[in-house]
């Protein structure tokens, strides 16, 4: 009997969490917008350390899974730790997260975000997957939460199989289709029969 194949599938700081799955379970990784952070380092999300404020105790400072912004560059916008916990402005939402989805879908999201612990910001990442397992990545061209720059240089790292895309950080909702081919590219190589899709449209 062949053995199982595993598809994990990261998005946003979910790539750094996933990682430490481990290579004995993880086939391959698909990262969609996610970060991926180099051994010894987990970084949470970086974005959230860069945004920083005065009082909130979060660095603003780059890290290991990608540098600091480019002068002019969209910050995230995440509000100052309440409880110990991060979440992005509501009116900010759209725009930073979700600009190419409907303004209803996008106001929903807005509302039922969880957030992020600020606990979470650090830790250690072991043996990430990416390091031993073949690994995809897409990159969303107009993503205002992980710069394209930064996609594209943590992509190389990994040395995964990248497809990019027009689309805002929250491409798993604006273009599903996309998403679904590059899993599904994935889970060929790997090995498991799928139908092939039908071409996209660009």
């Amino acid at each position: 009997m062949p053995s199982p194949i595993t598809i994990i599938q990261c998005h946003l700081d979910q790539g750094n969490r996933s990682s430490r799955a481990g290579t004995r379970v993880v086939t391959v990784s698909v990262f969609e917008s996610a970060f991926s952070s180099m051994p010894g380092r987990l970084p949470g999300h970086p974005a959230a350390k860069r945004r920083g404020s005065p009082g909130s105790g979060v660095s603003t400072s780059g890290s290991a899974a990608m540098p600091g912004p480019a002068p002019g560059a969209p910050v995230p916008p995440i509000r100052p730790p309440t409880d110990g916990f991060l979440f992005l402005d509501r009116d900010r939402f759209a725009d930073s997260f979700a600009a190419d989805v409907p303004a209803a879908t996008a106001a929903f999201m807005a509302d039922s975000q969880v957030p992020w612990g600020v606990d979470a910001l650090d830790g250690a990442v072991c043996e990430p997957a990416w390091q031993t397992r073949p690994s995809w990545y897409l990159v969303a061209t107009d993503d205002r939460m992980i710069p394209p720059a930064a996609q594209r240089a943590m992509s190389e790292r990994a040395g995964a199989t990248v497809t990019e895309t027009p689309g805002s950080h929250a491409v798993y909702v604006s273009r599903p289709a996309v998403v679904a081919a590059v899993i599904a590219q994935a889970a060929r190589a790997a090995g498991w029969p799928l139908p092939r899709p039908p071409r996209l449209a660009p």
